[in-house]
């Protein structure tokens, strides 16, 4: 039972921490946007990245979760791994 915790506090660890990543990046955009609509998307991809991280943090039914768990770990990680590689 305790392996079962630790991999889901590490899972759950790990997706608060690429949705964070995730954020930074769009707020990175938006600060150097160069029109009104560039703005306008990095604004909305923050206002997902929240509430995405809400969903994560238990503020939407299980099934809800687990889709935005693997939106983050099938999406959002090979993603990141890809922009950051040299």
């Amino acid at each position: 039972m305790k392996y079962d915790e630790d991999k889901l506090k590490y899972e759950l660890d790990r997706a608060i921490e690429i949705i964070g990543q995730m954020r930074t990046d769009a707020i990175r955009r938006r600060q150097s946007a160069t029109n009104d609509q560039e703005r306008q998307d990095a604004l909305d991809e923050i206002a997902i990245y929240n509430r995405e991280e809400q969903v994560i943090y238990g503020y939407a039914d299980e099934e809800v979760r687990q889709s935005v768990f693997d939106k983050v770990f099938r999406f959002y990680g090979p993603l990141l791994k890809k922009e950051r590689e040299p």
